[in-house]
């Protein structure tokens, strides 16, 4: 028995390792469940950067894109849902890009040309969402999944050692 699966009947003694690829999708799905759970209930995985001299560089459509300073390394994908926070109001957006100290926003509001400060405000759960609806994916038609990997990443197969490279 490995070493994580004893790990796991201690924490839960009706801990059954999954049979097949399915039951372990499955699984992972029901996992991710209950940390969003969790994230909502508890408010995990928030996260609060202050952002400063923001400049409207333009308008596209029904966003305003917005370009900001922080002093603090931010690392996070762009497309991210986001929420700004000025003063007692928040306003819906998401990040463009993050270059460096320089962060590019876009939020459904003109907020004016000069936005002197400002709380850039994230969660884990956009995240966590966005895995559980990559699993429930997997069976899609045109999907891209490695059965084969997986099977033999989790030990549903041996994997096979090729002695010959070229």
């Amino acid at each position: 028995m490995a070493l994580y699966e004893e790990f796991l009947i201690k924490q839960d003694p009706e801990f059954k390792r999954p049979d097949n690829i399915e039951q372990l999708k499955e699984e992972l799905i029901k996992a991710l469940e209950e940390e969003i759970k969790k994230i909502e209930k508890e408010g995990l995985g928030s996260y609060r950067y202050q952002i400063t001299n923001g400049q409207l560089i333009k308008q596209e459509e029904n966003n305003y894109i917005y370009r900001f300073i922080t002093d603090d390394i931010i690392e996070l994908p762009d497309d991210l849902p986001i929420e700004v926070k000025i003063a007692d109001n928040k306003v819906k957006g998401y990040i463009i890009t993050i270059v460096g100290f320089e962060v590019t926003i876009a939020i459904n509001r003109d907020l004016g040309q000069f936005i002197p400060s400002a709380i850039l405000l994230c969660s884990a759960k956009y995240l966590v969402e966005k895995i559980k609806s990559v699993l429930q994916d997997i069976n899609e038609v045109n999907s891209k999944f490695n059965y084969e990997i997986v099977e033999k990443l989790f030990g549903f197969k041996t994997p096979s050692i090729n002695l010959y490279y070229s």
